[in-house]
C-alpha cells in the first residue's frame, strides 16, 4: 500500500484533479493464515510483560562464604511419637461462618451426611489454620526459615520511572497499596531504589498489582533449587482412590523479608515510597524459596504422605477402598 502524502499549505494546494494520487493495494495469499483474531491479540498482549524472550535471568556466581538460608526443618519430637497441633487458635466459628460453610463444596456427593459432618467438624478443630481473606493469614515461625534475604551482585541503585495507567487502573493501584500497608505486607521506604509497577487484569475482572522487580533480577545471585517435574509430581498420586490438595492462602504473603533487602523492591505509589515485608512476587528466587520452605514445613511427611508443588501441598490415601465398610454409623 502506497500512502497518501502529507497535505501542502493551504498556498501550494492545487485544484482536486491535479493532487489525485494512485493507491495500490496488493493481495498475498501467503502468510493470510497466521493473522491473528481478536481474541488471540487480547491474549497476545495479556502475556506479553512475562514473555520468554524478554526474560530476565540473574546472575551465575557462588554465595561468599558458603552462606545458607539458616532455620531448620520440621523433624517433630526426638522419640517420632505423634504431637497433636492445631496451630493458631481462633475462636469457633469466627472464621467458618455459616455464610462461608454454606459456600463450601463439601463431598461433591460422594460423602454421606454422617462423613460430611465429620470432616466440618474436623476443620473447626483446625479453624485458626484456615484463612478466607488477607487478614486471617499467617506468617512463617522464624524456626523454619528466618526472613528471607536477596543475595546480590556489587550494583548502583536504580530509579524507574513509572509506567502512565488510565486513571481508573491508577486509582485501583493505589487501593491495593493501601490494603496492603494495612496489612503491612507493605511499608513506607527512604531507600535509593526505586522501581515500576502496573496491574494486569484477572478473569473476574479484578487486577493483579504487579511489582516489576526485571532490574533486582539482573542483579540476584541465582537460587538453583527449583519444584519438581509436573509429571513427576502427578505420578506419585496414580492409583489413589481420595487425593486431597491444600493450597497456601497468598503464600508468598507468610513469607518474611529481611529488612536489609527491603529496599531492593521499593516503588514509588501515589501514597509515596514503599517496599515490600514479604516474598516478593516476580522475584527470580521466590519460587525456589518457597518451595524450600514448604519442604522445611512438610519435612516429616515427605514423601510417604505428602508431595509438595511450590504453594500446592496434595496429600495422598491409602490406595483400598476397603469395600466401603463402615467404621461407624454412616461413616466408611
Amino acid at each position: 500500500m502506497v500512502p497518501h502524502q502529507l497535505r501542502p499549505p493551504e498556498d501550494q494546494l492545487r485544484p482536486p484533479e491535479t493532487n489525485t494520487q494512485h493507491v495500490t493495494i496488493e493481495f498475498h495469499d501467503a502468510g493470510l493464515e497466521n493473522v491473528l483474531s481478536k481474541l488471540e491479540w487480547k491474549a497476545y498482549i495479556r502475556t506479553m510483560y512475562k514473555r520468554k524472550d524478554r526474560k530476565i535471568n540473574p546472575v551465575n556466581v557462588p554465595l561468599p562464604n558458603g552462606i545458607n538460608p539458616g532455620g531448620g526443618a520440621n523433624f517433630g519430637p526426638p522419640n517420632g511419637t505423634l504431637v497433636h497441633q492445631s496451630g493458631k487458635v481462633v475462636p469457633k466459628g469466627s472464621r467458618l461462618t455459616p455464610e462461608r460453610l454454606a459456600q463450601m463444596k463439601i463431598g461433591g456427593g460422594m460423602l454421606s451426611k454422617e462423613e460430611r459432618q465429620l470432616f466440618i467438624n474436623i476443620l473447626f478443630e483446625y479453624e485458626g489454620a484456615i484463612a478466607f481473606d488477607d487478614s486471617e493469614m499467617g506468617l512463617l515461625s522464624p524456626e523454619i526459615e528466618p526472613p528471607v534475604k536477596i543475595h546480590t551482585v556489587p550494583h548502583l541503585p536504580w530509579q524507574q520511572q513509572n509506567l502512565r495507567l488510565p486513571r481508573v487502573m491508577q486509582q485501583e493501584a493505589t487501593k491495593h497499596v493501601r490494603e496492603k500497608l494495612e496489612l503491612g505486607i507493605l511499608e513506607f521506604s527512604q531507600g535509593p531504589y526505586r522501581s515500576r509497577y502496573f496491574l494486569v487484569g484477572k478473569k473476574d475482572n479484578s487486577y493483579r498489582f504487579i511489582n516489576d522487580v526485571q532490574s533486582l533480577n539482573k542483579v540476584t545471585i541465582r537460587d538453583s533449587g527449583m519444584p519438581p517435574s509436573v509429571d513427576e509430581f502427578s505420578e506419585d498420586f496414580a492409583g489413589y482412590p481420595i487425593v486431597t490438595a491444600v493450597d497456601y492462602f497468598s503464600g508468598y504473603n507468610e513469607i518474611p523479608l529481611d529488612k536489609d533487602s527491603r529496599d531492593l523492591t521499593a516503588f514509588l505509589s501515589d501514597i509515596g515510597l514503599v517496599r515490600n515485608t514479604r516474598l516478593p512476587q516476580g522475584w527470580c528466587n521466590s519460587v525456589a524459596t518457597f518451595q524450600r520452605i514448604v519442604g522445611k514445613v512438610h519435612c516429616q511427611q515427605i514423601p510417604h504422605e505428602v508431595r509438595l508443588f511450590i504453594d500446592d501441598v496434595s496429600i495422598n490415601s491409602p490406595k483400598s477402598h476397603y469395600n466401603d465398610k463402615e467404621t461407624s454409623p454412616g461413616i466408611r
